[in-house]
């Protein structure tokens, strides 16, 4: 037998792929021949990996080549940071793209990942014949409750039971470990993050989903909680998570200085984090959290040509993006996080549809109060803040229209100032003029929507000073420039950077077509008078030099 080769978590690259291909092979290519072309391509290569992947599963259900290969046992204790939780999360998250692609019916690896889940509700837990077991990395319960909320759908309550029964077994068994991997204490009593940032934030995930499932008044707190002392403590203003001050995790609170490390899969697990908590806690605020993670490290993990990428986002830096890391797990990270976005996209709940972000794309809404609905969204934001949106339910339908309205509320830790008067919200459905009233952070429009409604919002996009929390030593007289979601950062090959922003200097915000691939430039002067540019952070270090996001700021 020949011998395993890779971290322990290796199977996990070839998963994430096959999650992103599948995703991708959804995107209608329209008329696009080159997009065509390269799905053609993406599915060739489904057709062998696939079948290898399945090949490779035990007959019981069981999937991770390191146990199979080496004959070591399963879900030993000794053996929890070996990611076989990890991997089978993965497995799973797969299986479910590619059902979304050819059908549930049609997709063996969907069949492979059902026999998986089976075999660890088999054997894994507190009853006769089972093993008690968690994992190190927490991935896996919010990719099985995924594949619950699925089976739910599809065959009903009863048949995802036993994955909630299992994801809710290893939360409340999950301590008598250490800090690193966020087992010290049970998660319902964790109100501080701590350890390993990629991992804590999808434990906090799977915290915000048991809160969702089983509305208990304690797990929501525990989830909340965790969400606060991130957000008003531990968190970067890129939406980046993690100083480096412990191994790829959480430092002590207001530790936020320049030199973050604020991996890119950390940006990742924030995106699916916040919206697990949107999808619980229904305040627009998890929506924003989520889009400064998205716009800001995981897109500025990436060159401009997709080629490249960073492992770590620091928010002053000189390094540039590389082909491959000795540990590539960001790579397909990132394409899933942005393939994901279709789902994120819009909710539904009883006799209502949200609208969570706001891009250029028509999409298939899903069913809301007994009929389908598909939204046709035009819009250039983040670059402007003019969206419109045509509702085409099937046939008339009341139901509440959720807006989010983004950045309604100013985070504590980065008190933003705008430049200039800001413009107020403007709503219109049909061109008639509608009232603006927010409710944690979203303005509802209720009708009687017919095929070919038109929403149009108007969404403010002032140029925002932000200065850090006192508690934050690092950034004291510092000030940095956000517009929209977008965090801006200065670049040495633009000026030098040891100048200082005066704070009442004038800032515009200016197109660059020819800049960047074409970005919005937030253009003045510094203090001596000589002129300033500032760009999208996520557009960083495409030209070398180095690029920071904070500077000194001038009375």
């Amino acid at each position: 037998m020949p011998a395993h080769r890779g971290y322990p978590w290796a199977d996990a690259y070839l998963l994430n792929a096959i999650e992103s291909i599948s995703l991708a092979l959804l995107v209608e290519p329209g008329g696009d021949a080159d997009l065509r072309a390269a799905q053609d391509h993406l599915r060739a290569t489904l057709d062998v990996w696939v079948p290898a992947i399945v090949a490779a599963q035990e007959p019981d259900g069981y999937f991770d080549t390191l146990t199979t290969l080496s004959g070591a046992p399963r879900w030993a204790p000794q053996r929890r940071g070996m990611h076989e939780g990890y991997v089978a999360g993965y497995f799973i998250d797969a299986g479910l793209a590619h059902a979304a692609l050819v059908g549930p019916g049609r997709s063996a690896l969907y069949a492979a990942t059902r026999r998986l889940a089976d075999c660890w509700v088999r054997n894994v837990g507190a009853g006769p014949g089972q093993v008690p077991w968690w994992d190190g990395h927490e991935t896996f319960k919010i990719s099985l409750t995924r594949l619950a909320d699925e089976v739910a759908a599809r065959e009903g309550p009863a048949a995802a039971q036993p994955y909630r029964d299992l994801v809710s077994y290893m939360l409340a068994t999950r301590e008598g470990g250490g800090e690193y991997d966020q087992s010290h204490v049970l998660p319902i009593r964790q109100y501080e993050a701590v350890g390993h940032s990629v991992r804590a934030a999808y434990l906090y995930a799977a915290v915000a989903d048991e809160a969702r499932l089983t509305q208990d008044p304690a797990w929501l707190g525990a989830a909340l909680s965790q969400h606060a002392n991130v957000a008003e403590r531990k968190l970067f203003v890129t939406g980046g998570l993690g100083s480096g001050e412990t191994s790829e995790g959480f430092g002590p609170d207001w530790s936020l200085a320049q030199g973050a490390y604020a991996e890119t899969c950390a940006g990742c697990a924030t995106v699916f984090w916040q919206q697990s908590l949107l999808r619980t806690a229904g305040a627009g605020e998890h929506g924003d959290l989520s889009a400064a993670a998205l716009y800001n490290n995981v897109l500025g993990g990436l060159d401009l040509e997709g080629r490249n990428f960073t492992y770590t986002n620091a928010l002053d830096s000189s390094e540039a993006r590389y082909p491959w890391h000795v540990c590539p797990c960001c790579v397909g990270n990132v394409s899933r996080v942005l393939l994901e976005l279709p789902r994120w996209t819009y909710a539904r709940g009883p006799g209502a549809l949200w609208v969570n972000h706001y891009l250029a794309a028509e999409m298939d809404a899903g069913p809301v109060s007994g009929t389908p609905v598909r939204v046709r969204q035009e819009t250039n934001y983040p670059w402007d803040g003019r969206v419109v949106l045509t509702v085409e339910p099937r046939s008339a339908k009341q139901f509440a229209l959720h807006l989010r309205l983004p950045a309604a509320t100013a985070p504590a830790l980065y008190p933003a100032t705008p430049v200039g008067e800001v413009a107020p919200v403007s709503l219109r459905v049909n061109g008639a003029a509608q009232p603006v009233v927010a409710r944690d952070g979203y303005v509802t429009v209720e009708r009687l929507w017919q095929p070919g409604d038109t929403v149009e919002l108007e969404l403010p996009l002032p140029i925002e000073r932000l200065r850090a929390d006192e508690r934050v030593g690092a950034l004291q007289g510092l000030v940095a420039l956000r517009r929209g979601p977008l965090v801006y950062t200065f670049e040495s090959v633009d000026q030098p950077l040891d100048q200082a922003l005066a704070a009442d200097a004038p800032l515009r915000a200016e197109w660059r077509p020819e800049l960047l691939g074409g970005v919005m430039a937030i253009v003045g002067e510094w203090a001596d008078g000589s002129p300033l540019l500032a760009v999208p952070n996520y557009a960083r270090l495409n030209r070398g030099g180095r690029a920071v996001v904070w500077v000194q700021e001038q009375p």
